[in-house]
């Protein structure tokens, strides 16, 4: 299954709206990576298997 084809994924995209190339300070680090840490146990494991791709 393609992630970047899959509705739910693209929901998610949009309401988060990262903006990859922005300058970030530490503090918007820290609070995204707290983000990212709090997804869901499906969503995570999707990523890694991308990421191992």
């Amino acid at each position: 299954m393609n992630i970047f084809a899959s509705a739910d994924f693209n929901v998610e995209v949009k309401k988060q709206q990262p903006d990859v190339n922005a300058p970030r300070t530490g503090a918007e680090i820290r609070a995204y990576n707290e983000c990212i840490c709090g997804l869901p146990n499906d969503v995570v494991t999707r990523l890694q298997r991308l990421a191992i791709q």
